[in-house]
């Protein structure tokens, strides 16, 4: 009897832990303070425009190049 309440005990106290831990990251994600990117609505269009920090597109080595019109070929 004693051994089964010791593991009920101690898999609750392991669940616990797990839930705390497996969701800190998506809490912390969630976060506006300090988020590496933002989404700002476009007018007539569905679909988000996001806007990253300078530290993030950094991160993930993005680069922006000036808009340019050309006429494409099909081949």
């Amino acid at each position: 009897m004693l051994r089964n309440r010791l593991f009920l005990k101690s898999s609750l106290v392991a669940g616990v832990a797990f839930v705390v831990v497996a969701t800190g990251p998506l809490a912390a994600a969630e976060s506006p303070a300090g988020a590496p990117a933002k989404l700002v609505e476009v007018a007539g269009s569905p679909f988000p425009r996001v806007v990253l920090t300078e530290q993030a597109a950094k991160r993930l080595s993005i680069q922006t190049e000036a808009l340019r019109e050309e006429t494409a070929k099909r081949g």
